[in-house]
C-alpha cells in the first residue's frame, strides 16, 4: 500500500483496492483485471455490472458512496438509497462482500487500526491432521469427497431401482 492512501479492504479475502482521488471509483460485477473501468470488481451474480461508486468531493474533501443498483448496498448495516458520506472504518456491504473504507492518514491519527479481519488458519478447516498439499489414497481431499459422494448416490439409486 502507498503511505498516504484511501482503500477499500475486502473483509472476505483481505484484498485491498486503492481509490483514486481524481476520478469516480466504480464498483461492479466482474473479475479483477477483467474491466479496467472498475476500481473494484466483485465476482457474484447478485452484484450489478455497475453497482456503486465512491468519489472524493474536491471542495469538502469528503468521500461519498453512491448506490447505483436496485439490488442494494449497505453502509454500516443501513441501506443506501442515494449517496452516503463515508468515514474511516465504515463497512460497505455489497452482495456477499463486506468492504471496509480505510483512510491511512485517519488511521495514523489513532482513530482505529486498519480494518482487516483476522483470517482463520486454513489447517484448522481441514479434517484430521492433513496439510493442504497432502492427499488421501484416492487423491486430494476434494477428490475423495466427490468420489465418496458419487458412490453413496450410486448405492442409493441402485437400492431405489432394483431392491424396492
Amino acid at each position: 500500500m502507498k503511505k498516504f492512501g484511501v482503500y477499500l479492504v475486502n473483509q472476505n479475502s483481505g484484498q485491498t483496492y486503492p481509490l483514486a482521488f481524481d476520478k469516480e471509483n466504480k464498483i461492479g460485477r466482474g473479475f479483477p483485471g477483467e474491466n479496467p473501468e472498475l476500481a473494484v470488481a466483485l465476482p457474484d451474480a447478485t452484484i450489478s455490472k455497475l453497482h456503486a461508486s465512491i468519489q472524493l468531493d474536491s471542495q469538502t474533501h469528503l468521500w461519498h458512496f453512491k448506490n447505483l443498483s436496485s439490488n442494494g448496498s449497505l453502509v454500516d448495516n443501513t441501506r443506501v438509497l442515494g449517496t452516503q458520506t463515508l468515514h474511516h472504518g465504515d463497512r460497505i456491504s455489497i452482495g456477499p462482500f463486506d468492504l471496509s473504507f480505510y483512510e491511512k492518514f485517519r488511521a495514523d491519527e489513532g482513530t482505529m487500526e486498519m480494518p482487516i479481519m483476522k483470517r482463520r488458519d486454513k489447517r484448522s478447516q481441514l479434517p484430521g491432521n492433513w496439510d493442504e498439499e497432502e492427499t488421501t489414497p484416492l487423491g486430494s481431499t476434494m477428490e475423495t469427497v466427490a468420489i465418496l459422494t458419487l458412490l453413496a448416490l450410486s448405492a442409493f439409486i441402485f437400492v431405489c431401482c432394483f431392491v424396492i
